[in-house]
């Protein structure tokens, strides 16, 4: 599913490696936790999984796919099969929760009536079809990082990448995002989860992959 080999990644102006000699394989179907401290290198990771940045050495496989070889007009093939939610929700304020779930399939171009379909279908799984017609800045934290995830779903994924996505909630409302994920997986998802929260994972136990310092220290 995700394969890592020798991932070296060296920003410009630092001589020091964000990322130096990664080796990781991610299995179809598994659940895992990107663990670290800040600035250890989980988002740098996740950015070049997400083919948001580029990398110095080393090769990348995700769904067989090359990650250095793909030519820029595949890079939206690629997207199609990963599902990102970040942090900060990245939402557009001016659409209304349904619209900000029905963009990525009018992107791909679904049909209507199946946007329409797949929307409310995500507005019931994570509980906010009463809230259909309200904008983000209108929900709570929680009701926005549950949108997001509806979002990244859009479009049935096999992956689900998530950088640090409980990081401005607490811990009750964290627990009932964890649960959505969870359900993703069950579903069928292959979902990475980057965190520095580590009574989370010990809550809710599944493979630990370690970064300190841009090297990885367990898988």
């Amino acid at each position: 599913m995700i394969q890592i080999f020798h991932l070296q990644k060296t920003y410009e102006g630092n001589n020091i490696p964000a990322l130096s000699e990664i080796n990781l394989h991610i299995q179809k179907g598994e659940f895992c936790y990107l663990c670290g401290p800040s600035g250890a290198g989980k988002s740098t990771l996740m950015k070049i999984l997400m083919k948001m940045e580029n990398y110095n050495q080393g090769q990348i496989l995700i769904q067989g796919m090359n990650l250095a070889k793909i030519k820029e007009s595949k890079i939206p093939y690629l997207r199609r099969e990963i599902g990102v939610v970040f942090q900060d929700f990245k939402l557009l304020n001016r659409k209304t929760v349904f619209d900000n779930i029905a963009f990525p399939q009018e992107v791909v171009g679904k049909p209507r009536n199946e946007i329409k379909k797949k929307t409310w279908e995500l507005l019931k799984y994570i509980g906010l079809a009463h809230k259909k017609d309200a904008y983000p800045l209108r929900l709570s934290g929680g009701e926005q990082q549950r949108v997001a995830i509806a979002r990244a779903l859009a479009n049935d994924p096999s992956i689900l990448l998530a950088d640090e996505p409980m990081g401005n909630l607490d811990e009750e409302i964290s627990m009932e995002i964890m649960g959505l994920f969870e359900r993703a997986n069950q579903y069928g998802a292959t979902v990475l989860l980057a965190t520095h929260n580590l009574s989370l994972t010990r809550r809710v136990m599944h493979r630990k992959i370690v970064l300190e310092r841009g090297k990885l220290l367990a898988s």
